[in-house]
């Protein structure tokens, strides 16, 4: 038999970015809430607070067996939507089985070959320790997001100082991983030392990284009150752009 309604509430449909009514028919309607609604899988102004915006991962696949495992590990990132990269994830390794290290992360306009060599173009945007079995996956949260718009690309490199941690590359593949918002590319470029000798293709293999990307979506705003930060971090300042997105800085 048909089923009729007798009340809105007999229609809720679960999903909190529609109307349900009950028509005077006794049928059911569910239809989209217009504007802004946290749930709808749609980042909106005034939504910094919204799981609609964020944090998304991207993870390319992990390597499975024989991996490269460098001390270091330059990629590049392509945005097709403005994000806000707030943090890396990344495997470790030692061959005794247990990892002590420090790990910094730089970042540079474009991409990682116009400046593969040259440590004063690149900037340091986040830095942590870490102790654990090889092959332990860490996550490093920025300590300086990285903007970047759409249609751009960004340069990141990762790298474990000192003699007792190497980080594990990726898979080839080109691109190493892409969804509707970023793409990771190959090759990306293995390293020695910081900024030390480093090579795209060993053993006329092309590098790979499988490095995580944590981001969030780019606001859209209309007023700097629409770019709240959702971390409640009081040491950034949040403004509306002239290209309407939020930016928070330091």
């Amino acid at each position: 038999p048909e089923f009729i309604c007798e009340s809105d509430g007999d229609c809720d449909d679960g999903i909190g970015c529609t109307a349900d009514e009950c028509g005077s028919d006794g049928r059911c309607t569910n239809e989209p809430i217009e504007g802004p609604c946290s749930g709808n899988r749609v980042c909106e102004a005034g939504e910094s607070d919204s799981p609609d915006c964020g944090p998304f991962h991207l993870r390319p696949e992990l390597c499975d067996g024989s991996c490269w495992i460098p001390k270091g590990i330059m990629f590049d990132v392509d945005a097709v939507e403005s994000v806000v990269v707030t943090g890396l994830e990344f495997r470790l390794y030692e061959a005794s089985g247990y990892f002590a290290a420090l790990v910094e992360v730089y970042e540079a306009p474009g991409t990682y070959a116009d400046r593969a060599g040259d440590p004063s173009s690149w900037s340091l945007v986040g830095s942590s320790g870490y102790s654990g079995e090889s092959w332990d996956r860490v996550e490093l949260a920025l300590d300086r997001t990285v903007f970047v718009p759409a249609g751009t690309r960004r340069a990141f490199y990762v790298m474990a100082l000192g003699d007792d941690a190497r980080v594990v590359a990726g898979k080839k593949g080109d691109p190493t991983a892409e969804n509707a918002h970023l793409v990771v590319r190959a090759p990306a470029r293995y390293t020695e030392g910081v900024f030390g000798e480093g090579t795209t293709e060993p053993n006329g293999q092309a590098c790979s990284t499988e490095t995580a990307i944590i981001y969030d979506l780019a606001v859209p705003c209309q007023g700097d009150a629409d770019c709240v930060d959702v971390d409640g971090n009081t040491c950034t300042v949040g403004y509306c752009s002239d290209d309407g997105l939020c930016r928070h800085e330091t």
